[in-house]
């Protein structure tokens, strides 16, 4: 009896041993799961659990016809999913811990939770419909792109290794970037904010907070700027004269009245369209080679003979009363 106790116990583990089938109902998913040699191993018709289990590369599904990712959590150890432009309206990826990437841009997913993704270092998640995304838990992340979605409120106060990060195109009314000190990129354009701080974030070399309702920027300690855009916000003044590394500045659309170039001596494209500015000095520019300053009513002296460079040049409906482009 206790032969057979013994035997019965060894083939019910045998049993419990055996890999299961992965329930993959979308045919697509299926079908592109089962032409990758390194996941299905024993070339059958089935993805089974082991293989799942032991599969650790990533999957670039982007712009196929695949509605349901139903089995993708059996893929624990799953580093990279791409699956751009798909039909998704939800994407469960609890279970997929090991992902470092995600890029899901171009769906029409409604909800997207990564709280359980935590070696997450970039998530694109743009042109879907996101009310709201939390990664407080992703400390490791470095690239968020939420831009396209109808977000209010974006926390990344966690966020400490953050390089770059693209909320255009939401709703949102406040942006605190604070604790973001390496942040490179920042572009937070078309969006309602009242204001910005970037004092903190000392690496930046890109700044765009263009189509908001911004009144004053400090960007004084950001020496690494080079380039900047913030046209169509209510801005009165800026002071660049730390800002040396400086070769884009986008700024039409304000209240300025004041420029001061005198530091920027790399600048070589300047748009500072609809702002009444009265006259400007661009003679230690040098190597400026587009400029645009249309509708600034009350700019009546221009002078840009110290421009050898020069290009592009568009000044049209101002006050013009003298223009010297003798060395142009």
């Amino acid at each position: 009896m206790k032969t057979i106790i013994t035997t019965l116990v060894i083939l019910l583990f045998s049993i419990s041993m055996k890999a299961q089938i992965v329930n993959i109902p979308d045919l697509f998913f299926k079908n592109y799961l089962l032409s990758l040699d390194s996941l299905n191993t024993n070339n059958d018709s089935e993805i089974d659990s082991i293989e799942a289990a032991n599969f650790s590369g990533g999957f670039d599904i982007g712009q196929k016809k695949i509605y349901d990712l139903t089995g993708i959590e059996a893929f624990t150890s799953l580093t990279v999913l791409i699956c751009d432009r798909c039909y998704f309206t939800s994407i469960d990826l609890s279970k997929n811990t090991a992902l470092t990437e995600i890029q899901c841009f171009g769906n029409d997913i409604t909800t997207l939770d990564v709280s359980k993704n935590v070696a997450l270092t970039k998530l694109w998640c743009f042109e879907n419909n996101l009310s709201s995304i939390d990664v407080s838990n992703n400390l490791l992340l470095t690239e968020l792109n939420c831009r396209k979605n109808p977000l209010n409120s974006l926390d990344v106060s966690n966020n400490l290794e953050l390089i770059d990060l693209d909320c255009d195109y939401n709703y949102l009314t406040a942006l605190d970037v604070s604790n973001n000190t390496k942040l490179i990129e920042l572009s937070c354009y078309y969006n309602q904010l009242t204001g910005l701080n970037v004092v903190n974030n000392t690496e930046l070399y890109d700044l765009n907070f263009g189509y908001n309702e911004v009144t004053a920027i400090d960007v004084t300690k950001n020496p690494s700027l080079e380039i900047l855009r913030f046209r169509m916000n209510d801005v009165a003044s800026i002071d660049l004269s730390n800002n040396v590394a400086l070769r884009v500045l986008s700024a039409s659309n304000n209240d300025l009245t004041n420029l001061d170039f005198s530091n920027n001596l790399d600048l070589g494209v300047i748009s500072i369209n609809s702002n009444p500015i009265p006259n400007l000095d661009l003679s230690l520019l040098a190597r400026l080679g587009s400029f645009s300053c249309s509708d600034n009513s009350l700019l009546t002296i221009l002078d840009v003979s110290n421009n050898p460079k020069l290009y592009y040049l568009q000044c049209a409906s101002n006050s013009l009363s003298v223009l010297d482009l003798s060395n142009n």
